[in-house]
């Protein structure tokens, strides 16, 4: 077997593990944490950002560390999808795929949410002297036009989670992202 047909078969591998349904998704740790480093470094780079040293700490939380800005710091990677559309597919997946259309109270309520489940981790290693918190979308109906109007004046309570940003997975450069107002309640 030459190189080329190694990078097939590996390629073919990582294919074979995706979620097939908003965003090409992994499910197996190796390839996710790829994945998390290139959200987080699209999202707070698109932010203004600049990132040294990211790599993914041997221990999770958080999915990432590095020197944002040149401040050492946690950053926590997720995505915000509608678990739905996740499970409709699983169950048929000759189905078309179910797009959410989300409201504004919904979404706010699932950001929120996310915010809390986020906050609460707990760290071995507590030396970051910034906690982020990157989430990525790819739902259809959450374009920019929306996020930004819809997190005007939202605002988020955290003991950890010092800076949140959402990011759109819509191909352009930089990535539309949002930043998500976090209040510290230390």
């Amino acid at each position: 077997m030459d190189e080329d047909d190694e990078f097939l078969a590996a390629f073919g591998q990582y294919v074979d593990q995706l979620r097939p349904v908003q965003g090409l998704r992994s499910r197996q740790p190796e390839y996710r944490q790829i994945e998390e480093r290139g959200a987080a470094r699209d999202i707070l780079t698109s932010a203004g950002f600049a990132l040294e040293g990211l790599r993914s700490p041997a221990k999770d939380p958080p999915d990432c560390e590095a020197y944002v800005d040149g401040v050492w710091s946690g950053i926590e990677v997720t995505e915000l999808i509608d678990p739905k559309t996740i499970e409709l597919h699983y169950r048929d997946r000759s189905a078309p795929i179910y797009r959410r259309e989300w409201n504004k109270a919904d979404f706010l309520a699932k950001i929120g949410s996310i915010i809390a489940d986020k906050d609460r981790a707990k760290l071995e290693d507590h030396t970051y002297l910034h906690y982020f918190l990157v989430i990525q979308t790819d739902e259809m109906y959450l374009t920019e036009d929306v996020l930004g109007e819809w997190l005007v004046g939202a605002e988020f309570s955290c003991r950890l989670i010092t800076d949140a940003f959402i990011g759109l997975s819509h191909p352009s450069d930089p990535y539309p992202t949002f930043k998500i107002k976090i209040v510290r309640d230390n």
